[in-house]
């Protein structure tokens, strides 16, 4: 069987480069969903879960007094003794 220019036979096909016809696509270096949908500077800016940085953050909240976490009291082995006894 021959081969058109005779490639195949004089073993030159296996050595040229591999020039794919599509284009390979580009592999993404950040998986955020602001880097995967390509988000603009015009587009509100997001945080690395997709929410809007511009709501999160508001005067309001940032006036409001911190919470105190309370304080719960603890018992020694005696007094829930004498608790208990009540």
């Amino acid at each position: 069987m021959t081969y058109p220019f005779g490639f195949f036979a004089s073993g030159i096909l296996p050595y040229l480069p591999f020039y794919s016809y599509h284009p390979l696509p580009q592999k993404r270096a950040s998986y955020f969903i602001k880097d995967i949908l390509g988000v603009s500077e015009d587009v509100p800016q997001l945080d690395d879960f997709g929410r809007s940085i511009e709501n999160s953050v508001t005067s309001e909240s940032v006036n409001r007094p911190i919470k105190k976490k309370k304080a719960r009291t603890t018992f020694s082995g005696r007094q829930i003794f004498e608790l208990e006894k009540q």
